[in-house]
């Protein structure tokens, strides 16, 4: 047995119409009435009647709605509806899924490029063992050893190379270089008044920068211009030896 609601208008009540209409719109939202939300909604009957006469009101015409459109139906587009705490947690676990599943083909795709599941053992073997240090004749040991022998060598030789009547950086780089035959010749500009030339020579650890006037503490790092080195070392460039001859 449906059970129909009627509304009867009072003398006190000559804007029921537009009451009704507000109920009407209230009872097409999915919340509850009286809910948090309600307080400053506009479609609230509860803020121009009586609070029981209002929730009276949205009631009836709620029951009607379910009646008119089946209890189960959604809230129109537009109305104000939350997802339910299930909802949300099941949302919750497809986002952490679909971050997982990111996470694990991007970590897959490193480790197939670092190693290679296509290369053979022996390969693989090859690539992950350590250089062994101290047997190749560029290792940083037997280059220092070597520029010390150079550098005693220039000291008791040094004369002016390049015949410009002075015997400065230029004349020290220029003899380094006949005795170390790969090394090379480094210009900075902003060393020195008119700019200083010193040595680079290369070590299985990378290029070691050289200052050819100095015997003891000879990286470059700690000669006389120590203090602005850090700061000017990007302005290296390499010049040829004809650039000083």
């Amino acid at each position: 047995m449906i059970r129909q609601a009627y509304f009867y208008e009072g003398e006190d009540h000559i804007d029921d119409e537009y009451i009704k209409t507000i109920a009407r719109r209230c009872a097409s939202c999915a919340r509850d009435f009286g809910c948090s939300y309600c307080t400053n909604c506009q479609f609230n009957p509860a803020q121009f009647v009586e609070f029981n006469r209002a929730k009276m009101l949205r009631t009836a015409f709620y029951i009607k709605n379910q009646e008119r459109i089946g209890y189960h139906s959604k809230p129109s587009a537009g109305e104000h509806s939350e997802p339910s705490s299930g909802e949300a947690f099941l949302k919750f676990l497809a986002l952490c899924a679909g971050l997982l599943i990111i996470i694990l083909a991007v970590k897959n795709n490193i480790d197939t490029t670092r190693y290679p599941y296509s290369a053979p053992a022996s390969t693989y073997n090859k690539q992950v063992q350590p250089v062994k240090k101290g047997k190749s004749n560029t290792s940083l040991k037997n280059v220092e050893r070597e520029v010390q022998r150079v550098l005693y060598k220039i000291h008791d030789n040094i004369r002016d190379v390049n015949r410009d009547g002075e015997i400065n950086c230029q004349d020290y780089c220029l003899l380094f270089c006949d005795y170390y035959s790969t090394a090379q010749i480094v210009y900075n500009q902003y060393i020195g008044d008119s700019g200083h030339v010193f040595i680079r020579v290369h070590t299985d650890d990378g290029w070691l920068y050289i200052e050819p006037q100095n015997t003891n503490n000879y990286y470059a790092r700690n000669a006389w211009y120590k203090d602005i080195y850090p700061t000017v070392k990007e302005y290296n460039k390499i010049v040829p030896l004809e650039w000083i001859q």
